[in-house]
């Protein structure tokens, strides 16, 4: 699909990065206990949430018929 407008390509561009990125490898960097499991395991569903908020904010402007109107 042609992307319609830059606010379209945006959301496209946060679908990809909220269901393509893995974080295993920063994971296994950075995780060397409980507490710093915790922290991941925070963090990653507080940037989650954010990436999950300017998607939604970017919906509005997806054209007509899009997959996830």
């Amino acid at each position: 699909m042609r992307a319609a407008s830059i606010k379209h390509a945006e959301w496209e561009i946060l679908q990809h990065i909220l269901t393509s990125i893995d974080l295993t490898d920063v994971k296994r960097d950075i995780v060397t206990d409980k507490h710093s499991e915790d922290r991941f395991n925070k963090a990653s569903a507080e940037i989650c949430k954010l990436l999950e908020n300017m998607q939604d904010r970017r919906a509005k402007h997806l054209p007509e018929g899009h997959e996830a109107l």
